[in-house]
This record gives structure tokens, C-alpha cells and sequence, in this order.
């Protein structure tokens, strides 16, 4: 699918605006649920402690009201009197009535219901009934007259004659201690409390209106908020030995939060449904949508307008550059702002004139390199009229019979032969070498026979072609440098031609002065103002490659040794450089 940049460009702005608020929203609402969650259960647990601290508050003054009592100087000495056992009756009856005073002044707590006490001897008042009894009658009698300072809580049913199917109270049982006998119980007292006490804590502490508190002793309930929510002795089961703090209960699911009380063998529980915290976390969620949606649509429409702002000049430059390839030449964009786009306008515009200038350029030089064709195939007239001149002085001298004279002609018509070959660029390495012998034939006849060119070439490679006019510029080189310069202008030339790899390496070699050090690091760099030694070494490279090319290696007094590498090319016919190898 085909994009413009604009829409590519807006959809990139998009797609990074919606990863990173899908992943902010997503994290945000994932923390934001963790802190309700957090918050929640910090909340039943702040509540559950309070209705707790409540509870024990409530208890500890009622501890202490039957502390106050065993500790009474009048019930201490009443209950060891009777130990002793009476001897006048008029006696037991006044401690009766002093024991019944002391008993229901207890009785002024607004919580507090009947008080019972429990003594060990059989005296005329330890059978009353009603708020003295014997200790036999007591549960459990022998560990609680044992535990001298241990308060015993229960919720048990009392039977009343307003309630003669019993009532429901918090029971306080403890021990009487002897005061001047240690670890002996006189007897014991017990208090009944109204379960008012639970239920006005339970009812001051507010509640959310779905959250409920319940109070259990051992698989049992026994109080709660609302006062209108009870469990059964399996749920209260249930309850007290779950260790989680999110349960499945009556078929909804809860959070929930424990405590122990310290004075009373209950747990108070706290359950919060988790419904609510699914309300509550779905109104994050919700805004959280909307607010990553608002944000989505700003940078929408932010991304719009600047894909749109930058796009345009974006558009400004295409169009131009449709111009230009339609030969419009004159239509720049308006370069504005200051950025890498500002910069490509100027560019843009840059090149368009470049173009346009290059365009003027070419058609000015295709005028001349007509011109100059034209130019060349008229100069090609005179190396032919001097070549069929040279063949007619040939053999004008074979019939005076002057051959060294028709040696050296054969030899100059050669090299002209050489050189238009047709007008075609490459020769074969055997051509290329048959020039440089009838140059140095040439140069002997002149310089009186003073050259002896040798050659070792590798048979197989006599017919692979090579760009002409190589060797010939070298071995010029070595004659009037190289032998010329030593004293008698006397040497010889080598040339050597064998198969590297995929390659061919030609030496030549020369005996003359050498080159100097200083000399030989620049000698391919030098002009020249012939047909110099930087011009074949340009032209190997511009034919076949920067691989390819010369190599000098020389001795100051000894010699000079030039290497050449081209490559393999067999059996080609090529005429120009379109199908030139390398280039």
C-alpha cells in the first residue's frame, strides 16, 4: 500500500502518542486499582482496630468494677468469716444484708445486669438463690477458683421471668482471691453484661454501607453491624479459619480483616464486598479512557497540523522537482523557516541551477564535440597521405637498393600503421610489442645501434588484448633517461610479460643511470609534455580500474624496472570505451 509522507507522518505521531498512553494508562490504572485495594484494606483494618480498642475499653471497665469488688475489705472479711463458721445468727444475718448492699451497688453500671456470688461454705445465706450460690454450681470450678487473677468471658443464655426462653449476655467470671493468704480463692463472681455493650460500640463506629462487622467467639456469632446481619455457625466457622484476605462467602466475594481481642475470646471480622472495589475501579478505568482519549485526540489534531506544516513545504519541493523533470528549469521553492527542511530547499534550489547550468554545459559541449568530429576526421587525412607517402619512399628505396633506408621506413610505416589501427583502441600484447621493435629500429638507426632490446614473454599470452600505445611511452622513457644519460649511451631494454592469477604483469626493464629516490616517489605524478609516463598510467586506471596501473622500482647507477598490471581480456574487439572493462 501506497502512503504519502503526510500520512505516514501522521501516522507515526499517532501510533507514538498511543503506545505510550495505552502503556501510561494501563500502568495508571493497574496503581491506581493497587491503591484502592490498598486503601481499602487500610480502612477495614483501621476500623476493625478501632471497634476492637472500643470493645476492650468497654470490657476493661467492667474488669474493673469486679476488681474493685473482690478486693472490697467488707467481702473479704464477710467470706472469711464464714470459713471460720458462725456462732451467732444475728451475725450471718447482718453479713447476708451487708453481701446483698455490696452486691447490687455493683449493679449502678448502665451495662452491667445481675452479679452472682459463688463461696465455698455451707452457711444459712449460700443457698439463696438469687444472688449468692455455692461454688459446686459453678462450671469448670476447680480451674477458675485456680486462676487467682484470670477475667473469664463468655456470651452465654441466661433464663429470666421476662425471658424465660433465655437471653443472650456477656458473661464475666473470675476467681475471689484471699487477700492474706496467697493463691487461694475465697469463691467467685460472676456478672452478667448486656449485649447493649457490643452493639452501642458496633453502632458509633461508621460504617460504608456495604461493609459489615461481626463479632464470633469459637464457631459461634455473636454481635454485628448492622445489627440486622447474623451468620450461622458454619459461616462463623468458615470465617475464623480463613487466613486469606479476599474470601468467597454467601456467594459473594469479600475482603477481609481480622483481630483477636486480648481480654475476651473473640475475633472481631471485618468484611467489604469486592463489588465495590470493582465499582470503584471501573470508574478509574473509565476515566482513565477518557483522559488518554482527550489526549489522543489533541496530539491527533497537534500531529495533524504540524505533518501538515511540514509537508507542505515538503510538497513544494516535489512539485518543483516535477518541473525540473519536465524541463522547467525557472520554478524555486520559497526557502522559509530554520531547519534541516529549510536547508534541503536551499539545496533543492542549488541544484536546480547546478542542472541548469550542466544542461547549458552539455549542449555546449555536444555543439563542440560535433565540431571537433568533424575536426578529426579531417585531421585523419594527413597520417594517412604520410603513411602511403612513406610506402611509396619505401619502395623507391628498395629499387636503388637502400635497404637500411627501407628498414627505417618499414619501421616509421609500422608505427603509423600502429597507431590508426582502424581507428580501435585495443591491440593484442604481440602487436603492442612489434611497435616498441620498430621504434627501438627506429632509434638505433639514429643513434647508431647503440639499443639491443631483448624480450621473454609467455607464449599463451601473445593474443590477449591490451589498450595500444603502453609500452612504447616506457621504453622512450628508458632510452633518453635511462640509457642516454650513462656514459657511451649504451644498454639494453627487457621486457617481460607473464599470467598472475587473473591478471598480466609486463616489466620493463632497463640498464641506464636509475632514478633518483626524490625522483621516483613523484615520477607518476609528473606532466610531461609529450605523451609522458602520467598519461599511460591515467589511462590504464581510467580503462580498467584503480587496481591497475604502473610500478616503479629503481637503483640510482644500476637500472630501472617498470611494472605493469592489467587485466586478462581475450579475443575482444572493442572500438570506444561503451563496452571498456573496468571503466
Amino acid at each position: 500500500m501506497k502512503l504519502r509522507y503526510r500520512s505516514k507522518l501522521l501516522f507515526t505521531f499517532i501510533v507514538l502518542s498511543v503506545v505510550p498512553l495505552a502503556l501510561l494508562g494501563t500502568y495508571s490504572y493497574i496503581r491506581s486499582v493497587d491503591q484502592i485495594r490498598l486503601q481499602t484494606m487500610s480502612r477495614i483494618d483501621a476500623t476493625i482496630t478501632q471497634a476492637a480498642d472500643s470493645i476492650e475499653d468497654k470490657l476493661a471497665k467492667i474488669g474493673a468494677v469486679s476488681e474493685v469488688l473482690v478486693r472490697s475489705r467488707t467481702l473479704q472479711v464477710i467470706l472469711q468469716r464464714a470459713e471460720r463458721g458462725y456462732q451467732d445468727k444475728g451475725q450471718e444475718l447482718e453479713d447476708y444484708r451487708d453481701l446483698v448492699d455490696l452486691i447490687e451497688s455493683v449493679q449502678n453500671d448502665e451495662y452491667v445486669g445481675n452479679v452472682r456470688l459463688y463461696i465455698r461454705p455451707r452457711v444459712l445465706y449460700s443457698q439463696e438463690g438469687t444472688i449468692i450460690f455455692l461454688t459446686e454450681a459453678l462450671d469448670n470450678q476447680e480451674i477458675l477458683l485456680r486462676s487467682y487473677s484470670r477475667l473469664f468471658w463468655d456470651v452465654v443464655s441466661v433464663k429470666t421471668d421476662l425471658y424465660p426462653s433465655g437471653l443472650d449476655v456477656i458473661q464475666l467470671t473470675r476467681s475471689i482471691p484471699d487477700l492474706h493468704t496467697p493463691r487461694r480463692a475465697l469463691g467467685a463472681l460472676q456478672i452478667d453484661v448486656r449485649m447493649d455493650l457490643l452493639e452501642d460500640v458496633l453502632k458509633a463506629i461508621r460504617l460504608p454501607e456495604e461493609d459489615r462487622i461481626v463479632v464470633l467467639a469459637t464457631n459461634r456469632f455473636v454481635a454485628s453491624s448492622p445489627s440486622t446481619y447474623a451468620v450461622d455457625e458454619n459461616a462463623a466457622s468458615f470465617l475464623l479459619q480463613s487466613n486469606e484476605k479476599h474470601v468467597l462467602f454467601a456467594g459473594e466475594s469479600f475482603l477481609i480483616s481480622k483481630k483477636e481481642l486480648s481480654d475476651a475470646p473473640w475475633t472481631l471480622v471485618a468484611l467489604s464486598p469486592v463489588r465495590i472495589l470493582r465499582q470503584s475501579s471501573q470508574r478509574v478505568a473509565a476515566v482513565t479512557v477518557l483522559f488518554a482519549l482527550g489526549l489522543l485526540i489533541v496530539d491527533g489534531i497537534v500531529a495533524f497540523l504540524f505533518s501538515r506544516l511540514y509537508t507542505r513545504r515538503l510538497d513544494a519541493i516535489v512539485h518543483s522537482m516535477g518541473q525540473v523533470r519536465k524541463g522547467n528549469y525557472g520554478q524555486l521553492v520559497t526557502v522559509e523557516g530554520n531547519d534541516e527542511i529549510t536547508e534541503l530547499q536551499k539545496q533543492h534550489n542549488s541544484m536546480v541551477r547546478a542542472i541548469h547550468r550542466l544542461v547549458k554545459k552539455v549542449a555546449d559541449t555536444t555543439s563542440r564535440l560535433k565540431e571537433a568530429q568533424f575536426k578529426a576526421l579531417e585531421a585523419q587525412i594527413n597520417p594517412h597521405f604520410l603513411y602511403n607517402t612513406l610506402e611509396s619512399m619505401k619502395w623507391m628505396a628498395a629499387r636503388k637498393g637502400a635497404h637500411d633506408i627501407v628498414s627505417v621506413l618499414e619501421a616509421l610505416s609500422g608505427l603509423y600503421r600502429f597507431n590508426l589501427n582502424r581507428g580501435k583502441d585495443y591491440v593484442s600484447l604481440s602487436e603492442e610489442v612489434r611497435s616498441v621493435e620498430d621504434y627501438v629500429l627506429i632509434q638505433n638507426m639514429r643513434f647508431g645501434r647503440r639499443i639491443q632490446l631483448k624480450r621473454d614473454l609467455q607464449p599463451d599470452i601473445l593474443t590477449h588484448q591490451m589498450i595500444k600505445m603502453i609500452l612504447q611511452p616506457l621504453v622512450e622513457n628508458a632510452i633518453y633517461h635511462g640509457i642516454h644519460a650513462k656514459e657511451g649511451k649504451t644498454g639494453s631494454i627487457l621486457i617481460q610479460a607473464n599470467k598472475n592469477k587473473n591478471d598480466i604483469i609486463i616489466n620493463v626493464c632497463d640498464d641506464g643511470v636509475g632514478i633518483p629516490k626524490d625522483d621516483l616517489k613523484t615520477i607518476l605524478d609528473q606532466e610531461s609534455d609529450g605523451y609522458g609516463i602520467k598519461n599511460v598510467h591515467q589511462r590504464i586506471q581510467l580503462y580498467y580500474g584503480p587496481k591497475y596501473g604502473l610500478h616503479y622500482e629503481s637503483k640510482e647507477g644500476e637500472g630501472t624496472r617498470v611494472s605493469i598490471r592489467i587485466p586478462i581480456v581475450e579475443h575482444a574487439d572493442f572500438n570506444g570505451h561503451d563496452s571498456l572493462r573496468g571503466c
